[in-house]
C-alpha cells in the first residue's frame, strides 16, 4: 500500500504551485498597485475640488487672468475647513500638508498637485489690450526675495526720457545724485490699473554718504526749521541739545542735504508728514511742498515688512519676533541679519527677502551688506540712510535702516555713518509705451 508522495510526485506539485504563483502575483499586484494609484487619485480629487471651492468663494484674490498661477496649500484648506478631515496614504499616514494646488490660468484653470509651487500674477485682465511698457521698468519674476512691485531706471532730472538697466548700473554708487540712476518701487497707488496712479520707489544708493539727523549747529539756528519745511503745533519747542542730542525739533540736518541732493530734480512731491515726538505734547509737521524728494518713513519699512514696530522689543513669538530681543532694532529679514546679533555672519548665500532696503552699504571698516543677505555693497559704502521719524522711547534718537539689514534707533548727533537715501512719486504713465 502507497504510504506517501514519491519525490517525483513532490517536485510536480511544487513545480505547479510555482507556475500559479508566477502567473497570479503579477496580477494580485497589479490590482494592488491600481487600488493604491485609485486612492491616490480620489484623494487628488479631493483636494483639487476643495481648493476649486476656497477659489470661488475668494474670487477677487483667484482673477481670470492668462497667465496666473496660484498656489493654495493643504493647510489652508483645512484651517478654513474646506478640507474637514486629514486625508490618508495607501499606508494610513495623514498626507503631507505641505503639499499645494497649482492653480494656472490658460483659458480655463489647470490644477495639479505638486510639492513646490511659484505663483504669479498680473493685473491685465482677460480680453484686454496688454499693457506696453518702455524698457525702463522690470517686474519681478516670482522670486520670494523679490519683495518690491518693481525695479525702474529713470533720471529724476529728465523724467520723460527712458533709460535701461546698462545705463543705469554705472550710477548704482554712493554719491550720483544725477544721470539714469535704479529705483524700487514699494508703493502702488492704484493696483488695479497698469497705467492709472503713481509708483512710490526709493533710490538703491545714498545720494549722501553720511549726515547727521539733527545737527547741534542746526538745533540751535531758530530760522532753520523754517527753511525746511517743518512747523510746530504748540510754538518752538524747548529744551537742550544736549550731550547725545535732542530729535524735537525735527530731522533739521537730513532734510537740507535732502534738499541740497534733489534741487535739480525734477519731481514734485506735495506732501506732508506729521510726528509725535517722544517726550512733550507738541508735534511738528515735515511741509515737503517744493521738495523734489522726501526720506521713507520708519513705518513704510515696517510696513513693507510686514512689522508693527509699535509692538516693542521684547515679543518672542509673531510677526514682531523679528525684533531683535533685548535691544531697540528689529531684524528686515531673520534668516540673514540675525547673525549679526548671534555672531555667525556666513548667510551660506541665502539672499534677504528685503535686500533692496540696504543695499549699497557697508561698515568702512571690514563688512559690507552682502555678509548680510544684500546683492551690491562695498565695504567702503556708509553704514545705513535715516528715515524721517523720530525714536519713541528716547529723545536723542532716531530710526535709521542699517547695512546689516535691520532698522533701529541710533543718536541724531551721529554725522559718520547714515546718509541720504531719496523718494520719489512717479506717475505710472512715464513707464507706459503710448
Amino acid at each position: 500500500m502507497k504510504k506517501g508522495f514519491t519525490l517525483i510526485e513532490l517536485l510536480g506539485v511544487i513545480t505547479l504551485l510555482g507556475v500559479i504563483i508566477l502567473i497570479v502575483f503579477p496580477i494580485v499586484l497589479k490590482q494592488i498597485n491600481t487600488a493604491k494609484k485609485e486612492i491616490n487619485n480620489a484623494n487628488d480629487a479631493i483636494i483639487i475640488e476643495a481648493a476649486k471651492d476656497y477659489m470661488a468663494d475668494n474670487i477677487n484674490d483667484y482673477k481670470k487672468i492668462e497667465g496666473n498661477t496660484y498656489c493654495i496649500n493643504l493647510d489652508t484648506l483645512l484651517n478654513s475647513q474646506y478640507l474637514n478631515m486629514n486625508l490618508k496614504n495607501t499606508d494610513l499616514t495623514d498626507i503631507d500638508n505641505a503639499r499645494i494646488v497649482k492653480a494656472t490660468y490658460t483659458n480655463n484653470f489647470n490644477y495639479e498637485i505638486v510639492d513646490e509651487c511659484t505663483a504669479f500674477q498680473s493685473d491685465q485682465e482677460q480680453g484686454d489690450e496688454p499693457t506696453k511698457y518702455k524698457n525702463n521698468i522690470k517686474f519681478p519674476t516670482g522670486d520670494e526675495n523679490e519683495t518690491y512691485i518693481a525695479e525702474v531706471y529713470l533720471d529724476p532730472k529728465d523724467l520723460n526720457k527712458a533709460c535701461t538697466e546698462e545705463e543705469a548700473k554705472p550710477n548704482s554708487k554712493t554719491g550720483t545724485k544725477e544721470g539714469c540712476m535704479k529705483w524700487y518701487v514699494y508703493k502702488d497707488s492704484d493696483s488695479s490699473n497698469p497705467s492709472s496712479g503713481t509708483y512710490t520707489m526709493i533710490l538703491d544708493h545714498n545720494t549722501t554718504a553720511t549726515v547727521e539727523w539733527a545737527s547741534k549747529k542746526d538745533y540751535g539756528d531758530s530760522s532753520k526749521a523754517g527753511n525746511v519745511g517743518i512747523t510746530y503745533s504748540s510754538g518752538t519747542p524747548s529744551g537742550s541739545y544736549g550731550t547725545n542730542g535732542n530729535n524735537n525739533k525735527g530731522p533739521l540736518t537730513v532734510l537740507a542735504q535732502l534738499k541740497n541732493d534733489t534741487d535739480s530734480w525734477s519731481t514734485e512731491l506735495g506732501t506732508s508728514e506729521t510726528y509725535q515726538p517722544s517726550t512733550g505734547d507738541f508735534q511738528w509737521t515735515i511741509d515737503y511742498s517744493g521738495y523734489k524728494a522726501r526720506l521713507i518713513t520708519a513705518e513704510e519699512v515696517a510696513d513693507i515688512t510686514k512689522e508693527d514696530r509699535s509692538k516693542g522689543s521684547n515679543a518672542s513669538s509673531g510677526p514682531e519676533a523679528n525684533w531683535t530681543l533685548g535691544s531697540d532694532d528689529f531684524i528686515l529679514d531673520r534668516r540673514t541679519g540675525d547673525c549679526f546679533w548671534n555672531g555667525s555672519c556666513d548667510t551660506d548665500g541665502v539672499i534677504s527677502k528685503y535686500w533692496w532696503l540696504f543695499n549699497n552699504l557697508g561698515n568702512g571698516n571690514n563688512y559690507s551688506c552682502k555678509t548680510y543677505g544684500c546683492k551690491e555693497g562695498e565695504i567702503s559704502d556708509p553704514c545705513g540712510y535715516w528715515t524721517s521719524s523720530p525714536g519713541e522711547i528716547d529723545i536723542a534718537y532716531s530710526w535709521r535702516v542699517f547695512y546689516y539689514g535691520n532698522m533701529g534707533f541710533d543718536g541724531v548727533f551721529i554725522n559718520t555713518m547714515y546718509g541720504v537715501r531719496p523718494v520719489i512719486t512717479v506717475s505710472k504713465s512715464k513707464f507706459i509705451q503710448e
